[in-house]
């Protein structure tokens, strides 16, 4: 981690070596008992949902592979009692799931048959844990990636529920889990989210014409009066999922090189998360200006 200040701004940086270390370090800024491992690349999908987990559960989203838990995340493991593994065999095997119970842990795998299964599934434990929800978001989990990661911050803040669809269709189950629910909220324009589904459940539409745009609407619609904001590449999300926990009050803002930064205006901290070239850097700290 790095920290630099100019004059009222205050910079940091969170960039471990890889995403696994990454994802360590964001760890780092919490307190927690309880953990969720993600395989981020082969399930990201089934993290999207994480992140209101995160919040209800007071947990760290920690990055694994498939058959292996990366050693730096591994020492995050040792302030835990309990972990969260999401998604199914396929995403994080049977043997690391074994191997983390016969070590002590409490372990839950939530998962599905699919992406939208496992939203469900994660949805209906954050309501467990915290006895209930007023809020949840309704995302494409096929095309909108960037959008569940625009919202994940207000998701775990709010312990809100994610639920994945198709953007054109919406399970029995997932609709149960949504009309339970009094504040709905469809994340992305009609591209994205079709204008049926979003009536269906009668939810409040925020979106824009691309990432950019949706990012900057949500946090316009959920954020009011903050200084202080984390950074995250528009086109690699996994560092965005990770940090979902701590972003719960200062928002995610996707950027690159060209984006729309003007969000950013009277920043008086922002922290970078992974790896975000200088040139992008220095146009939003100029945005702050």
């Amino acid at each position: 981690m790095t920290v630099s200040s100019a004059s009222a701004l205050t910079f940091v940086e969170i960039k471990g070596n890889n995403r696994y270390q990454t994802s360590a370090l964001i760890a780092d800024k919490q307190n927690y008992t309880t953990a969720i491992l993600v395989n981020s690349t082969k399930s990201i999908a089934d993290g999207l949902s994480a992140s209101a987990l995160a919040g209800a559960a007071n947990a760290p989203i920690l990055l694994v592979k498939q058959n292996e838990i990366p050693a730096d995340v591994e020492l995050r493991l040792e302030c835990t009692n309990k972990i969260y593994i999401i998604g199914s065999e396929n995403a994080i095997s049977k043997n690391i799931e074994d191997r983390l119970k016969k070590s002590g842990f409490i372990v839950s795998r939530i998962g599905g048959k699919n992406r939208y299964e496992t939203s469900v599934n994660v949805g209906n434990e954050v309501k467990r844990v915290k006895g209930g929800a007023s809020e949840t978001f309704i995302v494409n989990g096929t095309k909108g990636e960037a959008d569940a990661m625009s919202i994940s911050s207000v998701a775990a803040r709010d312990s809100a529920p994610v639920i994945l669809t198709d953007g054109k269709t919406i399970s029995a189950d997932a609709k149960k889990i949504v009309n339970s629910i009094p504040n709905r909220y469809a994340i992305g324009l009609q591209g994205v989210m079709d204008e049926s589904l979003v009536e269906s459940v009668g939810a409040t539409r925020v979106g824009g014409k691309n990432r950019f745009e949706t990012n900057k609407k949500i946090i316009n619609t959920f954020y009011k009066n903050v200084a202080s904001y984390y950074l995250s590449k528009s086109d690699q999300l996994v560092d965005a999922l990770a940090a979902s926990p701590i972003t719960k009050y200062s928002p995610i803002v996707l950027v690159n090189k060209n984006s729309d930064k003007s969000v950013l205006k009277g920043a008086q901290k922002m922290t970078a998360l992974g790896g975000i070239d200088k040139a992008t850097i220095e146009s939003c700290k100029k945005a702050a200006q």
